[in-house]
Parts: C-alpha cells; sequence; structure tokens
C-alpha cells in the first residue's frame, strides 16, 4: 500500500515538477555533475543561476495540463475511489491531498493510459511495465510461473528506471518492489492482506462519535442504529433506501429490463457536460472494434472471424483481426439482412 502510494506521489511530482514532491530538483542535477554521469543533464549558470537542461521525462506546459485534465475529468463508480477531480488543480498544474487509495487508482488504471500520449516512447515504457508488476501482484489468483517472471522482470525495470531518472529518484521506495513478488509467493495475493478495507471501516466508526468524551458508546450506539435501518430497509420495497438505490452515475432506467446489446445495458445516457465531437476514421474504428469485443452477442462471430484468420495464416492473428473485423462484422450483417 505505501510503497505504491509513495512511488506513485514521486512519479506525479515529477512528471509535473511539484514543489516539495518533485525528484529532479537543482540539488538531484548537481548530483549528476558531481558522480559524472548524464552531461546533456548538467544545471547551466546563467546570470548567476542555474537553468536546468529538459530531460526525457520533463513535460512542457501543454502535456502538463493534458495529464492534469485527464484526472479532472475521470468519472468512477461509487466505492471504486475518491473524487479526484477535487484534488486537481489544472491551472497551477499541481495535485495534492489524495489518499494512498487514490494513488493505487491511478498508477494501475489511470497513469498507463495518459502517459503514452504525453512522454516519449524510452520513458512511457518503463512506467507501463512497472504499472502492470501492480497490476499482476494486486490480482485475485497468483500462479507461482507468474510469479517467478515477475521477480525477474521487475529489477529490468528499476534497471531502466536507473538510466532515465536521477539518482534523486531512488529513495528506499523505489527499491522495495524487487522484493514484493516474493512476498507474494510466500503471503499469497495482496488483495487478501492489504489495509485498505479496514481504514475504510475505521472511517465508518469514526463518523459514528459524536459526543468525543465517550467515543466507545457513540461507536456502539451507530453500529446499533445502522443495523436497525438495515434491517427494516430490507422490508420497504416500495422505498428508496441505501441498498435499492442505483448509483449516481447510472441511467434512471437501471431496473427496466435491459433492451438491446447487453453492453448498453447500463449506460448512463443524460445529456449533462457532452459535448459533440467528429472523430478520425481510425478512431471510430478502434471505438466500434473495442464495443463488438466487449459485447456477449458479438462472440460467435468473433470466434468465427478468427478461425477463419487463423486458416489463412496462423501469424499475427490477434493484429489481423483487429484491423479487419469490423469490415468483416459489417458484411456479415449485410448478408443477413438479405438473406432474411
Amino acid at each position: 500500500m505505501n510503497i505504491e502510494k509513495n512511488i506513485c506521489e514521486s512519479l506525479i511530482g515529477t512528471l509535473l515538477g511539484m514543489d516539495g514532491k518533485c525528484k529532479d530538483s537543482e540539488k538531484a542535477r548537481l548530483d549528476m555533475q558531481h558522480l559524472g554521469i548524464r552531461k546533456d543533464q548538467h544545471p547551466v549558470v546563467e546570470n548567476g543561476k542555474y537553468t536546468l537542461p529538459p530531460s526525457l521525462y520533463s513535460l512542457g506546459k501543454d502535456e502538463k495540463i493534458m495529464l492534469c485534465k485527464f484526472l479532472e475529468g475521470v468519472r468512477m463508480p461509487d466505492g471504486y475511489a475518491s473524487n479526484i477531480k477535487r484534488c486537481v488543480d489544472v491551472k497551477a498544474c499541481k495535485v495534492s491531498g489524495l489518499k494512498t487509495h487514490d494513488y493505487h487508482v491511478i498508477l494501475q488504471k489511470l497513469l498507463p493510459l495518459v502517459i503514452r500520449h504525453i512522454l516519449p516512447e524510452d520513458v512511457a515504457k518503463p512506467l507501463t511495465e512497472l504499472t502492470r508488476f501492480f497490476n499482476a501482484i494486486c490480482s485475485k489468483e497468483l500462479v507461482e510461473s507468474d510469479i517467478e517472471k515477475l521477480s525477474s522482470s521487475i529489477g529490468e525495470t528499476l534497471c531502466r528506471f536507473e538510466m532515465i531518472f536521477p539518482p534523486a529518484f531512488f529513495d528506499i521506495m523505489m527499491h522495495l518492489p524487487v522484493h514484493l513478488a516474493e512476498e507474494a509467493r510466500l503471503g499469497g495475493p495482496v488483495c487478501y492482506r492489504w489495509m485498505y478495507p479496514v481504514e475504510r471501516y475505521l472511517r465508518t466508526l469514526k463518523g459514528y462519535v459524536m459526543n468525543k468524551a465517550q467515543p466507545e458508546g457513540s461507536i456502539a450506539e451507530g453500529y446499533i442504529s445502522e443495523e436497525c435501518l438495515t434491517f427494516c430497509s430490507r422490508f420497504l420495497e416500495d422505498i428508496g433506501t441505501k441498498l435499492n438505490r442505483p448509483e449516481r452515475h447510472e441511467s434512471s432506467a437501471v431496473n427496466e429490463p435491459p433492451s438491446g446489446l447487453s453492453i448498453f445495458g447500463s449506460l448512463d445516457y443524460s445529456k449533462k457536460g457532452c459535448k459533440v465531437e467528429h472523430v478520425p476514421r481510425f478512431d471510430m474504428l478502434r471505438m466500434r472494434h473495442y464495443i463488438l469485443s466487449n459485447c456477449d452477442e458479438a462472440v460467435p462471430w468473433i470466434n468465427e472471424h478468427k478461425e477463419q484468420r487463423k486458416n489463412i495464416s496462423a501469424c499475427n492473428v490477434d493484429k489481423r483481426h483487429r484491423e479487419h473485423f469490423v469490415g468483416w462484422f459489417e458484411d456479415e450483417g449485410t448478408l443477413c439482412r438479405r438473406e432474411d
């Protein structure tokens, strides 16, 4: 938990150049000058002040704004993460006030999506490998052969980090991931050992305390009241309670029987905050392929198309499937309508 939080905090602080969080400071560049490494990144003295040359991971103003806007615009289901938008300051290009679980979500789910557009491939690739490592460590099931691969790959990933980031970036937290794979092999999946659910429940109990002079009694009374309300709400089918109310981001027709394709069953059809954009044809094809690939009704056609690609050639089946499936699916649909 804390390892993941500290690593993500260092990454975001360094990418955004945040005061107090950035590991690429003037002292870090002077350390490289003292060690005689990366001469192209040594500080330059101009008018009696140090000027830091840009490095591979340095972001311009536009890239920083893009990263902050991405974090600000993310909408997540209730209970998945806190409201990250309130912690992002787009104008100042600063992120503050995030909880440990917020860093967990950003590092594993959000950061890989945005770094590929704002960082060069030499920097984005090891960052993506690090996020995949934490994703694999936090999975519900772990295979011993996969753990051995993770244990060997994390060392190579950190070596790539050392070739990119300054020595000041590597505190003790950046070296601890080397031991996480072996720890997962001995202790089991991380998701059954971390403190997120315990801390969340402690926050709930803390909310019961109305009389700070007697916190134990307040927690006991609050717990009993919560149990009573939960018991009564199970018998009130026609009244909206916290047990049967839909989530904020679900559509108003969430309790109605689904119609059409299953992938569109839980979408939010409200027009709040929507805008019309012209999407390039390549992006449109990728969107259509994503929708069809995640639609249960299209599974027979997906399997049929992959089998056809295999019969033609066994090389790059998935790649050729992504490139040609949408057009092939349209032709099959047209043919079926003609036969009907």
